[in-house]
């Protein structure tokens, strides 16, 4: 801008430089200056046909800083990261940075800890000024591009859990996202909810998810907590003969239960007595639980051979009440094919049978025999077998 400070009615104001220039105008304005505009200029006001003599002022035209080069810009980032701008180097200046949502900073350097795609994404200017001319640069701008996390929460396991059961891992689903599980006992996964069976102790810890999505990535973390089964023993299969008692243990728990609880004396013990079962082959499992809720199958296997003897009963008591009328001899039919006769204290024959069904009575041919003691004789193809049997009403 140049102008006199003197008004002159009608008169007419001529400006002119070495530079041939030439402009009137009490006041005129010389736009986008350059160094060479600088230097002498000449004013000359003339009014009916009379000039004035020349006037001079002289212009200094200062440079601009000039930002050569690109802003250093650290983008793409995720968010949650830092972001670093860095202006040219322009020496004796300070900057002036202005950015989205109204950001504004002084210096150099920009650093923004923490950037959102929200607050962060979008274009970033610095401007230099002199620090003695006060003279502005050009404005240098950069697009700083920053891409959102994920939008995933959460990890979790169905844990706790006793050993030899399944570890479920999970975390939420996250369209277009890839999934990195790693844990204990060098687990991995590209699974987003991953299984992992019979599992034992060496699977407890901490679990992480990196959830990815392009070059931006979250990772969540779960626990699992796997208790020990019960350390369990329990007898070894075994044989028993028929009529014998057998006591079953298991050990290493706080509750048991057998299965099936036929021919046991108490199938919730940890020792119960097995008994009263024919011959044959017995299969049982018992289910021990420790304090921690685990619990543990143990398996067991009964042979119940023949008995090497019938099982005579010495006293039998025949009046009708429903309780022991009849003469019992058991395991009689492993020893068949045998003859069973029973003699009276006189040696009479009150009984022979080839097919006893332990029904007789007390009686011969339908008559009552006295109480007392008879003999009985059991004869089978390689042993004979002889003894009393009191009859008492």
């Amino acid at each position: 801008i140049l102008q006199t400070p003197t008004t002159i009615n009608g008169a007419v104001y001529t400006w002119t430089n070495l530079a041939l220039f030439s402009q009137t105008g009490q006041t005129i304005l010389i736009p986008n200056t350059t160094l060479a505009q600088g230097g002498n200029y000449n004013l000359r006001t003339s009014l009916n046909g009379c000039n004035s003599p020349v006037v001079s002022v002289t212009v200094t035209i200062n440079p601009s800083p000039v930002l050569t080069g690109t802003i250093g810009n650290n983008s793409p980032l995720c968010e949650t990261e830092t972001l670093t701008l860095t202006a040219p180097s322009v020496a004796n200046a300070t900057y002036a940075w202005s950015g989205p949502n109204g950001f504004s900073s002084t210096g150099a350097s920009v650093v923004i800890n923490n950037v959102t795609e929200n607050d962060q994404q979008g274009l970033f200017t610095v401007i230099a000024t002199n620090n003695n001319t006060g003279c502005e640069s050009n404005p240098l701008s950069t697009l700083v591009q920053i891409n959102a996390l994920p939008n995933a929460a959460f990890a979790s396991s169905n844990s706790p859990l006793c050993a030899g059961s399944t570890l479920e891992l999970s975390t939420q689903q996250v369209f277009g996202a890839t999934y990195a599980w790693s844990g204990p006992s060098g687990f991995s996964s590209t699974d987003r909810n991953p299984l992992i069976l019979n599992i034992d102790t060496t699977y407890v810890g901490t679990y992480n998810v990196v959830v990815s999505i392009g070059i931006c990535a979250v990772t969540l973390s779960t626990n699992a907590v796997i208790n020990a089964a019960p350390a369990a023993t329990i007898i070894a299969d075994t044989s028993v003969r028929q009529g014998e008692v057998l006591q079953l243990f298991a050990t290493g728990g706080t509750l048991f239960q057998w299965s099936p609880a036929l021919y046991l004396s108490d199938a919730n013990s940890p020792t119960p007595l097995f008994s009263g079962a024919p011959q044959g082959v017995y299969d049982y499992s018992v289910f021990i639980n420790n304090a921690l809720g685990c619990v543990v199958e143990k398996k067991v296997n009964i042979q119940v051979l023949p008995s090497v003897e019938p099982k005579f009963v010495d006293l039998f008591t025949p009046n009708n009440d429903g309780v022991n009328d009849t003469w019992e001899i058991g395991f009689l039919q492993n020893f068949a094919p045998y003859t069973l006769v029973v003699y009276s204290r006189g040696g009479l024959e009150v009984l022979r049978t080839e097919n006893y069904a332990n029904d007789w009575n007390g009686t011969q041919n339908g008559r009552e025999l006295p109480d007392g003691t008879y003999w009985y004789v059991l004869r089978t193809q390689d042993r004979t077998f002889s003894g009393a049997v009191t009859i008492k009403r």
